[in-house]
């Protein structure tokens, strides 16, 4: 699960064309995941993420003129370098779980970064979060022990690391909101992928397979669906408020049954539905608690 923040965001409000762009890039964004978790056993998560930042780019390309003169200097550089770490980490961490666990489920288990976005952005960013959104945190989580059964046996490796991508993930999210409010979203983005280039580009030698002609049409695939994907929910967001669309996140989850499904033969077991259902439960409920803080 890689979704990313979104990029910008405009007062034009054309909510139904919004949320059928959001669930588009939801979908992508499925897809890629897929691609990863296909050439996870292969390659190093190292070496698939820097293909994706080069794929990412040349899609991402026709955002650059949105930067005005001037705008592509941060103004916070070591909250940049941490969004960006943050970033790389999380996704590496999703590509190792997918070595050892389902596409549904790390997608699942990923999509606790919600919750823990909501639970940091208190301590982090000062921001207010009543008992209501509280009580659907701890629910959510309570949907996540009954995907992982901590109680039948010990916590697969797998994962552990979507947890930990769930973590980057939300420290990610939280860095781009601090972010939003000096920096332009396309230059955040920018720097990521080059930020992804320049340092796993250092790394690459030690970990570096060299692809066939199938392999690198795999692999920079995964990076321009990325970019695709970014530009459709940056295009969504233009179209309806956050609040509207960003619910519709939670079919990552669904788009992983079904893909994981006719892909890879996965075929999800009753406790996975059934936490499924109750993490996404809690977030929508989240999502609705922050449509009514906004209004």
């Amino acid at each position: 699960m890689t979704t990313p923040p979104p990029l910008a965001t405009t007062d034009d409000q054309r909510p139904m064309r919004g949320i059928v762009l959001m669930l588009i890039s939801i979908g992508v964004y499925a897809l890629q995941d897929a691609i990863a978790k296909h050439l996870a056993p292969d390659y190093s998560p190292i070496q698939i993420l820097f293909f994706r930042a080069l794929g990412a780019i040349l899609i991402l390309l026709p955002l650059l003129r949105q930067v005005p003169v001037g705008g592509w200097i941060t103004r916070r550089p070591w909250l940049m370098l941490v969004r960006c770490a943050a970033g790389a980490a999380g996704m590496a961490s999703y590509i190792t779980a997918y070595r050892t666990m389902s596409l549904a489920d790390v997608s699942a288990v990923g999509f606790s970064g919600v919750l823990l976005v909501t639970a940091l952005s208190m301590l982090v960013l000062k921001e207010r979060v009543d008992w209501h959104r509280w009580a659907a945190i701890v629910v959510g989580f309570i949907g996540v022990l009954i995907i992982l059964r901590p109680g039948v046996g010990a916590i697969s490796i797998g994962a552990a690391w979507s947890l930990g991508g769930a973590l980057g993930f939300a420290i990610m999210t939280l860095s781009v909101k601090a972010l939003a409010r000096s920096e332009h979203p396309v230059m955040i983005t920018v720097y990521f992928t080059l930020f992804s280039v320049a340092v796993l580009g250092a790394f690459l030698p030690a970990v570096w397979r060299e692809p066939d002609l199938a392999g690198y049409a795999w692999l920079l695939g995964q990076g321009m669906l990325c970019g695709t994907g970014q530009l459709l929910m940056s295009t969504s967001l233009k179209l309806a408020p956050a609040s509207t669309v960003t619910p519709f996140s939670y079919t990552i989850i669904i788009y992983g049954l079904v893909i994981g499904y006719f892909w890879f033969g996965d075929l999800p077991d009753p406790f996975m539905l059934l936490g499924s259902a109750v993490l996404i439960g809690s977030c929508l409920y989240l999502a609705r608690r922050e449509k009514m803080a906004l209004n």
